[in-house]
């Protein structure tokens, strides 16, 4: 079947109209960006800029007021890459220009046109080095090996072993700035479809960028041994893990 020429990722990060500004004053602030103008006829989409590199993260509002976080996949043909992709096992969820597309999980990603952004931004220096690195998608357990085996279909990236069987971590291409992780979520978990939240890389300054956001509004859900669990102030959450914010795949 090939594999999927991804030039680059974009991490979305979907959030009702009411969450909309502190949302997006808090990521801005965490990820030292500067917000873009709104775009699209509906004026749904800002874009984090950073100081250096190409954008990789968006904010965007929702139309029906529901939150999570969402994968644009930048390729050089949507034709292409759409039949690659229901080949893989996606469906079509609706054909805007770009190709809306569901994984066999229902974890919705989309198909966009390559414009060329091949520059992953620096690190965040302050207070202590750290980066979003990674989009962890949260799989119920039952559909967890079938997703695993999608989205090795889809983007041809090697899935690595892991101590933790629960996780199914991709090696990331040089030169692409989201990773992904894979994550079965436990028999409690009373999901019906897959979701994805957004992990931050800081490597041993864990409790060093954590206190800066939760000065920020951020609030504290639990702290484990290689990782913590923040939430916005919207109430999204996210993690802090102990990967170095440096690009090691």
């Amino acid at each position: 079947m090939g594999r999927l020429d991804i030039c680059w990722v974009t991490a979305f990060l979907d959030v009702a109209p009411e969450k909309f500004a502190p949302s997006l004053a808090f990521w801005s602030r965490v990820t030292a960006s500067e917000p873009s103008s709104r775009r699209s006829d509906k004026a749904e989409f800002v874009t984090l800029v950073p100081p250096s590199g190409d954008p990789y993260l968006r904010v965007q509002q929702t139309a029906d007021g529901s939150s999570g976080v969402h994968l644009d996949l930048h390729v050089p043909s949507i034709p292409d890459a759409r039949r690659h992709a229901e080949s893989a096992g996606a469906v079509l969820v609706a054909d805007r220009g770009c190709a809306v597309m569901a994984s066999p999980g229902g974890f919705t990603f989309c198909l966009v046109p390559d414009q060329g952004e091949r520059t992953v931004p620096d690190v965040v220096p302050v207070p202590a080095p750290h980066r979003v690195d990674q989009v962890s998608i949260d799989v119920p357990d039952a559909q967890f090996e079938e997703e695993t085996r999608f989205w090795q279909a889809l983007t041809g990236w090697e899935s690595q072993r892991s101590a933790m069987p629960e996780f199914a971590p991709f090696l990331r291409p040089a030169g692409i700035p989201i990773r992904l992780l894979l994550q079965r979520r436990g028999n409690d978990d009373s999901a019906e479809h897959a979701r994805a939240h957004l992990d931050l890389a800081c490597g041993d300054a864990i409790a060093v960028v954590a206190g800066r956001q939760l000065g920020h509004g951020a609030s504290l859900v639990r702290t484990e041994t290689y990782w913590t669990t923040l939430t916005d102030p919207t109430g999204s959450e996210y993690c802090l893990t102990r990967r170095d914010p440096a690009l090691a795949s």
